[in-house]
């Protein structure tokens, strides 16, 4: 595995390089050449036309050089690739956008907590203090107290 820093990975985003093109830039060695076939074999799921269309973008910013029909892992820097491609500091715009979005949401849910538990709490009964009498005696007390009975 390729020691890649976080940044590193803009250069492949979208608008970018690609997902397919990341794929297939982590199966390319520097040492040991891979024939298109080759490469198509360890990044399942992919057409070979589709491999070869990466190849060649990968190619076109020196990720990428094909010699003989293999292909080897180039020596351009990511960061630099990601700055050409304008996909530099996406990753990290989307990780601070992603942290808001989370804040955001749990101060929502704080506040929909709150507002069931008020809604739970039982009501007290109607203020009868307007009442003659009130709620302790007068002429109302006798229907009460012939309830209770």
């Amino acid at each position: 595995m390729k020691n890649v820093k976080a940044t590193h990975v803009d250069a492949f985003r979208w608008r970018g390089l690609s997902k397919t093109s990341w794929r297939v830039w982590r199966v390319l060695s520097s040492a040991h050449g891979l024939s298109t076939k080759d490469i198509t074999e360890r990044v399942l799921g992919i057409h070979s036309g589709t491999v070869r269309r990466a190849l060649r973008r990968l190619e076109a910013v020196d990720l990428a050089r094909g010699t003989d029909g293999r292909w080897y892992l180039g020596d351009a820097d990511l960061e630099e690739i990601a700055h050409r491609v304008g996909t530099a500091g996406t990753g990290e715009r989307q990780r601070r956008q992603h942290l808001e979005e989370r804040r955001t949401y749990r101060d929502y849910l704080a506040a929909a907590h709150r507002r069931r538990d008020q809604a739970a709490q039982p009501q007290s009964g109607p203020d009868s203090s307007h009442l003659p009498g009130g709620t302790e005696g007068g002429e109302f007390a006798r229907y009460r107290d012939a309830e209770e009975r």
